[in-house]
């Protein structure tokens, strides 16, 4: 072996060594944040998010009640204070922007907040059915309803085909001290939300 190849070899395994002593330095810079995520589905009465209205047909007509579960999953790698938005609203209301993460400008039905642990799975029943109604040439106006037999008075109008519950995960910031639509997950900024459609039938047939 020569001088230069001898040189090479030096250079080289002062390189190796330098790299060894100088990665544990740089190493929290890097951007290896835990990445993570909470999630929000609704459940029907046998644990599907597929049969969640009584029989075959999302059709429902007054005092019919209906039972789901909403199931939240946090793991964001942290306790989170959550809240469930749950709104109603026409087809042509606005749903949740995923891309701008904007909620949906549907009224608000009924509030639901949960302390949850990481790695934890919640299960918060939604028992809920419309009590009456009010029929106008604009449409359908749905006087009162039942939540978790908690009478409530939305004065919301449908046309009564195609009206759909919104749910929204809302995370409470401790830096801003509020509830927001959008969080950081660890790697982007996001939001969570799902809604069903149902058609509601009155007794005069709508």
């Amino acid at each position: 072996m020569n001088l230069k190849e001898l040189r090479l070899l030096f250079l080289a395994s002062y390189l190796m060594v330098i790299g060894i002593i100088l990665y544990p330095l740089f190493l929290p810079s890097l951007n290896l944040e835990k990445t993570g995520f909470i999630s929000l589905a609704v459940l029907g009465e046998n644990g599907s998010t597929e049969l969640l209205f009584p029989g075959e047909s999302s059709s429902i007509a007054l005092d019919q009640p209906v039972n789901w579960t909403i199931r939240v999953v946090n793991n964001l790698g942290k306790i989170t204070y959550a809240t469930v938005k749950v709104k109603l609203g026409d087809s042509d209301i606005s749903s949740p922007d995923s891309i701008f993460f904007s909620p949906s400008n549907a009224p608000e039905l009924y509030i639901i907040n949960k302390i949850i642990l990481d790695s934890e799975g919640v299960n918060i029943p939604l028992n809920w059915w419309i009590n009456t109604t009010r029929i106008s040439t604009q449409g359908i106006t749905v006087e009162s309803m039942v939540i978790n037999d908690e009478e409530i008075s939305p004065n919301i109008s449908l046309t009564g085909q195609n009206a759909k519950i919104i749910f929204e995960l809302w995370i409470y910031n401790q830096d801003t001290a509020e509830f927001e639509f959008s969080h950081d997950n660890g790697f982007e900024t996001t939001c969570v939300w799902n809604q069903i459609y149902f058609n509601l039938v009155t007794e005069q047939g709508s």
